[in-house]
């Protein structure tokens, strides 16, 4: 039994780990996103001189961007729910040996423990398609 509840403390601390990172992730993205989002606006108001193709195309550069950091945001998103579930799935095996009758984690539902950052990355890919479709229609 005392190995059972080692192995067990092991995996938690594991999934504490996997949280505080994704966590982490969805700190960097949300930043990212915002400051683009500025830069966008400014870029937009913002009369060039000179007629490049940069200067002209800046601000529509940086929306495609956008978009691209909210898609990567999802996908690392994904990636961290398909952990944080394996990490779940592998406690429950162990809590039965360790824990005895008491089980914790067999309550918590699979899928669902990434809800907020997944409705935050949504959020964000919305208001970055609207930016896309304004500055491709001007």
């Amino acid at each position: 039994m005392d190995v059972a509840l080692r192995r067990y403390d092991i995996v938690l601390q594991y999934l504490a780990v996997v949280r505080q990172m994704t966590w982490t992730k969805t700190q960097f993205f949300m930043a990212l996103n915002i400051g683009l989002i500025t830069l966008t606006g400014a870029l937009a108001k913002t009369p060039f001189i000179g007629t490049g193709w940069l200067a002209s195309h800046a601000a529509r550069i940086v929306a495609w961007t956008g978009l691209t950091a909210s898609v990567l945001w999802g996908v690392a998103l994904r990636q961290s729910a398909a952990e944080v579930d394996r990490c779940i799935e592998v406690c429950r095996e162990l809590e039965c040996v360790a824990m005895g009758q008491y089980q914790v984690l067999k309550q918590v539902r699979k899928g669902g423990v990434l809800t907020t950052h997944v409705v935050m990355a949504l959020l964000f890919f919305i208001i970055w398609l609207a930016v896309v479709k304004t500055l491709v229609i001007n």
